[in-house]
C-alpha cells in the first residue's frame, strides 16, 4: 500500500500545478515543499516501523456475540435515525422518503440548516455525543465482519448510505466505497474482484457527476461558483469526442482534489499559533469552548485563512493546515514520521497475526491519504475525532507496551555472562 500512497500524493501534487484550474499559489515552491518533506518522513517512518516487534492478534471477544453485534448497530441507526431528521427532516426508516431528485433533496438539506442550532443539552446534542461514544465500535465491526458476514456489513453501511441519500451528498458514499477497496485489497481479494471493484467506482462517479449536475440546473455557469480559477471548457477533446459531461466532471473532480492545496498555500503566509494539540481536531477544541469556556480565542489557521480570501466554510485547506496548527511547519515532517511507523508495524501486524486493531488503523491511514489534499478526513465530526483518538492511542500504546521477545533473553544472558567473568 505504501507505493500507492506515495503515487497518490505525487499525483494531487502534480495536478495542482499542472492542472487545468491556475491556482494562484501555483507560482510558490512551498506547497510542493511541505507536502514533498511530509512525504519522504512517512516512508522513513517505515524504515523504523519495519523493526518494531510485530503486535499479537487483540481479541475482540465482546464484539465477536451476535446479540452484542445487533445491539450496538441497532442502537447506532436509531441514533443515525434521530441525527438527520434533525437535519432533513426525513426518517432513514421509511422508504417514502428516500428520491434520486438530488437537486431537491440537497436543497431540502440547506434550508433546513439554515438558523439551526444544537444545544449541549438538547435530546439531539445528546444524541450526537452518543453517536461519537459509539462510532469506534461500528468501525471496528466494520472491518471484522468485512470478510466474515454479509448481512452484519450491509446493516453497517446503511446509515451512512442512508444519511447520504437524505442530504444528497456525495461523502458518505464515496467513503463506504474507500473502505470496501482498502479492506479487498488488504484481504487480498481485490483482484478476483476487480471488476466488481471498477463497477463500484463507476457508480460513484456516475452518483457523484448526477448529483453536482442536478445542483447545478440545466444552464451551466461558465466557471464555478466564487472560483473564477476554474473555468469549464467545452471546446476541448474530452468534451467534443466523449461528452460534455465527462468535462463537468473532470474539472469538479480537479476542483476537489487540488483546492486544499491552494489554503495551504495562503495558510503559509499567515502567522503561527500554538493550538496545543488541539488544532488538528477543532471540533473537540469548538466542545471545550461550549462546555468548559476554555480556549475559545485561540484561532488556528482555519480561523484566519478567511481574512486572507479563503473561506474555509466552503473550501478546503488540506490536512497539512490542520496538522501545523499543532506541530508547525518545522515540525510537521515529525508527525507523518510517526504514522509511517505506525503504519508499518500495523501492516506486519496484519499480515502475520491478522490483528484487527492493526487492520483499522491501515484503513484510517490510507482514508487520511486519500482525503490529504483535501481536508483532515478523520477529525471531520465529532464522532470521527473520537475514532481517531481511540484507534491512533491503543495502536501507539500497544507499540509502546510490545517489548521484543528476546529482549529478556539477551538481558538474561547479558547478566550470566558478567556473573560468569
Amino acid at each position: 500500500m505504501l507505493k500507492y500512497y506515495n503515487i497518490w500524493v505525487l499525483f494531487t501534487l502534480s495536478l495542482f500545478y499542472l492542472g487545468p484550474i491556475s491556482w494562484p499559489h501555483q507560482q510558490s515552491w512551498m506547497v510542493a515543499a511541505v507536502v514533498l518533506s511530509c512525504l519522504v518522513f512517512f516512508n522513513l517512518g517505515t524504515l523504523f516501523g519495519r523493526k518494531l516487534p510485530v503486535l499479537p492478534a487483540y481479541n475482540f471477544a465482546k464484539l465477536d456475540n451476535k446479540a452484542v453485534t445487533y445491539a450496538v448497530i441497532v442502537i447506532f441507526i436509531l441514533l443515525s435515525q434521530l441525527h438527520v431528521k434533525s437535519l432533513t427532516g426525513q426518517s432513514i426508516l421509511n422508504p417514502m422518503n428516500y428520491s434520486l431528485s438530488f437537486g431537491d433533496v440537497y436543497s431540502n438539506f440547506q434550508q433546513t440548516l439554515k438558523g439551526r442550532s444544537v444545544s449541549a443539552g438538547s435530546l439531539e446534542g445528546i444524541s450526537l455525543i452518543l453517536k461519537a461514544a459509539i462510532l469506534p465500535l461500528i468501525i471496528f465491526l466494520f472491518v471484522i465482519n468485512f470478510n466474515r458476514s454479509k448481512i452484519i456489513l450491509l446493516l453497517l453501511m446503511f446509515p451512512f448510505i442512508a444519511s447520504g441519500m437524505m442530504r444528497g451528498t456525495d461523502k458518505e458514499g464515496v467513503d463506504i466505497g474507500i473502505y470496501l477497496l482498502i479492506l479487498a485489497y488488504y484481504h487480498k481479494i481485490l483482484g478476483r474482484r476487480s471488476l466488481i471493484a471498477l463497477g463500484l467506482l463507476a457508480v460513484l462517479v456516475v452518483l457523484f457527476m448526477e448529483r453536482k449536475m442536478a445542483r447545478f440546473g440545466v444552464n451551466l455557469p461558465p466557471c464555478l461558483p466564487g472560483l473564477p480559477e476554474a473555468c469549464f471548457d467545452f471546446d476541448n477533446l474530452l468534451a467534443r469526442y466523449v461528452s460534455p459531461s465527462m468535462e463537468f466532471v473532470r474539472l469538479l473532480l480537479t476542483n476537489y482534489i487540488t483546492q486544499g492545496y491552494e489554503g495551504l498555500g495562503r495558510a503559509l503566509e499567515i502567522p503561527f499559533e500554538a493550538n496545543f494539540g488541539f488544532g488538528h481536531i477543532p471540533v473537540v477544541k469548538g466542545k471545550i469552548c461550549q462546555f468548559f469556556g476554555m480556549m475559545c480565542e485561540m484561532q488556528s489557521f482555519g480561523d484566519k485563512l478567511p481574512d486572507y480570501g479563503w473561506n474555509t466554510l466552503h473550501r478546503w485547506q488540506s490536512v497539512y493546515t490542520f496538522l501545523a496548527n499543532d506541530f508547525h511547519w518545522f515540525f510537521l515532517p515529525l508527525y507523518f514520521s510517526y504514522l509511517g511507523a505506525l503504519f508499518k508495524v500495523s501492516e506486519r501486524s496484519w499480515y502475520e497475526n491478522r490483528d484487527i486493531i492493526s487492520l483499522t488503523l491501515l484503513l484510517l491511514i490510507s482514508v487520511f491519504f486519500v482525503y490529504s489534499s483535501a481536508n483532515m478526513q478523520l477529525t471531520i465530526s465529532l464522532g470521527w475525532a473520537t475514532v481517531y483518538l481511540t484507534v491512533f492511542c491503543m495502536q501507539t500504546v500497544r507499540v509502546f507496551r510490545n517489548k521484543p521477545k528476546n529482549l529478556h533473553c539477551e538481558m538474561h544472558s547479558h547478566n550470566r555472562y558478567s556473573e560468569q567473568l
